[in-house]
């Protein structure tokens, strides 16, 4: 590439990066917005490895001076949204959520926030939109890069470019190869993880270092800007939070990229390099990296505050967004930078260490006081478990090594006078049978029946089935050892009754999940038909080994993010008014409509006992009843809390009742319902 000049369509590029991510997570139409991040990873690699070569062949570079460069660039906003994130948080989050809030903000102090959210929670999970540092992980990668790359550069400074830019471009295929197949099997690493985007990174490295001068070519960079622009702008609208992200899916945001950097570098009047060069589009990508610092946790307070998001809380956060980049940019970016402030590099560095000091400090004491309950009054201890309680202690906690042992596993009932003592019950499921574990704990106690819990999330209790998540095509592979381990647990343990809990129309396909059949003998069909199948291969083993078959039909969902939290803040004075944003049964009977005829037809042939406890969690009007007697029956948008289970009880003491008359021998196939 050429000597680096002041490029305002870079800026504009910057515009054409920021917007989407924004307007992404505000769900204003740009599904696929969050390929923004890697226009940005692109644009950085090319500015700061030409920096870097420029100097390196000039014998002019420093590795003080760049990191003080970094400094100046990256830490005074970035503090500025810390500070303010963690006051606005004090008085706003849960006790909870403060901790975690003091978990991420040490994490991002240390450049480390990609793990810590890596290891926590989704990007595109629902319990994501209450983080409010969540969109820092982008910054730790890019710190992560910088810390390693400008020494790689020092060490290879005597190569020619040829050599340079071929190795680069290996570590650069090296890293894409990681990241498809990381976005197929290791999700989650795969999008936040360092190993997997450094190829995003290195693609605009190459062109930073590229010893080929391109020459002007109008018709040739024409072509290049606009499938540069097509291949950004399509990404944005196509894709989803269920397309499998980074990996091949990220590569036309990526090369589109550096496609019109190339092309408007060589030929600056093409049509793109004039539309990114206006103004407007100039002035949004100068204040682009303050905008992205403070959209993401406005829009999370404003979610908690305002307890939903309609048009005018969008305004709000949009417009309170764009007024904090500007006012950050004009007085803490822009005069740190041109060191209007700390001008001499030993004050900027204690000032840095000071600053980063405090605010880990601070966040210390927010986590050691686990979020200051102090802040809330002792008799808001019900609704704070409602918040909290997501019946963890049931989970088997599955791990690729666990064996698979009856006394191992959490118990419900009473407890077993002898390790070899016959199960009346053992539940087996996902995160919806955690959720309902605890009210199945109290009614087998009341009756003095035995069980176990082998729950944990995703664990689809069907044998002979893998499931395939769309958000990022992840395979369960951990899970599918463990069914063939419970199939072994059964045969052995014989417990006289198996009780099945899932979100049954999670796993149908249509709705964020798929199965395949790992039996050899398998035959086609969709994912309705292998639960179908694989549910009468369940109950022909358990009819062999005298165990009796029961499913419960999940529970409805409802359309708030965290009802629990809702109410917890209405309550405590933290938000203005209670969102009612319910679900009614007409939405349940859709959700549910793949998988009730294969349950009907099931029950109808005594494969299984069906138990059906949504009729409890529908009012007169049918819409879900979310809250009931000042408590919320729902943690989430689908997991009910301690409370909700309580309040499906009748169900559940209409089946135990049922156990306890079985005395060995089998009941009659049908539904149970209140």
């Amino acid at each position: 590439m050429a000597e680096m000049r002041y490029r305002p369509e870079i800026d504009g590029l910057r515009a054409l990066a920021v917007v989407p991510v924004v307007m992404f997570h505000l769900g204003l139409g740009c599904p696929g917005g969050f390929v923004g991040v890697d226009v940005f990873f692109v644009i950085s690699g090319f500015l700061i490895t030409g920096i870097i070569q420029r100097g390196l062949e000039k014998q002019t570079f420093s590795l003080a001076e760049f990191w003080e460069r970094r400094i100046r660039r990256i830490f005074p906003a970035l503090l500025v949204v810390l500070v303010a994130t963690l006051v606005a948080g004090y008085w706003l989050l849960l006790p909870n959520e403060l901790e975690a809030l003091g978990k991420s903000s040490v994490a991002q102090a240390l450049l480390l926030a990609n793990v810590y959210f890596w290891r926590d929670t989704g990007y595109f999970s629902g319990q994501s939109e209450l983080k409010p540092l969540l969109h820092t992980w982008s910054l730790a990668v890019e710190e992560q890069f910088y810390l390693v790359f400008p020494l790689v550069l020092c060490w290879l400074r005597r190569l020619s470019r040829q050599k340079l830019f071929s190795l680069l471009a290996i570590a650069a295929l090296l890293s894409f190869a990681a990241s498809v197949y990381g976005s197929l099997f290791h999700a989650e690493a795969t999008f936040f993880l360092l190993p997997t985007r450094a190829w995003e990174l290195l693609v605009g490295c190459m062109l930073a270092v590229s010893p080929w001068h391109g020459k002007p070519s109008p018709l040739r960079d024409r072509v290049l800007a606009t499938l540069g622009v097509a291949a950004i702008a399509l990404p944005v609208f196509l894709y989803d939070a269920e397309t499998p992200f980074p990996g091949l899916a990220a590569a036309p945001p990526v090369l589109g990229t550096a496609a019109i950097i190339f092309a408007t570098a060589n030929t600056p009047t093409v049509w793109v390099g004039r539309v990114l060069s206006f103004r407007p589009l100039v002035w949004i990508g100068l204040i682009s990296y303050s905008l992205y610092l403070w959209h993401w946790p406005i829009i999370v307070y404003a979610r908690m505050w305002f307890g939903s998001f309609g048009w005018p809380q969008m305004f709000f956060a949009t417009t309170t967004s764009v007024l904090c980049a500007v006012v950050s940019w004009k007085f803490v970016e822009s005069p740190l930078r041109q060191k209007t402030y700390l001008s001499e590099r030993r004050k900027l560095l204690v000032a840095a260490l000071a600053s980063s000091g405090a605010v880990i400090a601070i966040s210390v004491w927010l986590i050691g006081t686990h979020g200051c309950q102090w802040r809330f009054p002792s008799n808001l201890a019900l609704l704070q478990e409602d918040v909290e309680w997501a019946g963890f202690e049931y989970s088997a906690k599955l791990g690729s090594d666990r064996q698979l042992r009856i006394p191992d596993l959490p118990s419900l009932g009473v407890e077993m006078t002898a390790p070899d003592e016959r199960l009346d019950f053992l539940v087996w499921g996902d995160s919806f049978g955690m959720a309902l574990c605890d009210v199945i704990n109290s009614v087998a106690a009341d009756r003095h029946l035995r069980g176990k819990a082998l729950v944990d999330s995703m664990f689809l209790p069907v044998p002979n089935v893998e499931v395939i998540q769309d958000e990022g095509a992840m395979r369960f592979g951990d899970h599918l050892r463990h069914r063939t381990r419970v199939m072994e647990l059964l045969a052995t343990a014989r417990p006289r009754n198996l009780i099945l809990v899932a979100a049954w129309a999670a796993y149908d396909g249509d709705h964020g999940n798929s199965l395949a059949e790992t039996r050899a003998n398998s035959v086609s069909g969709g994912s309705i038909d292998i639960l179908e199948r694989n549910l009468r291969y369940l109950n022909a083993f358990c009819v062999d080994h005298g165990i009796t078959l029961w499913v419960v039909k999940e529970v409805p969902r409802t359309g708030e993010l965290a009802p629990a939290n809702t109410l917890l803040r209405y309550v405590a004075g933290r938000t203005p008014h209670l969102s009612n944003q319910r679900r009614t049964k007409a939405d349940y009977d859709e959700l549910v409509a793949s998988v009730d005829p294969m349950f009907h037809v099931l029950r109808e042939d005594a494969v299984v006992r069906v138990i059906d406890p949504t009729p409890l969690l529908f009012d007169d009007q049918q819409m879900t009843r979310n809250y009931l007697e000042g408590r919320a029956v729902y943690r989430d948008s689908s997991h009910l809390t301690r409370w909700g289970g309580q309040h499906v009880r009748p169900v559940f003491e209409t089946m135990f009742a049922r156990i306890q008359r079985q005395a060995g021998s089998e009941t009659s196939a049908g539904d149970v319902s209140p």
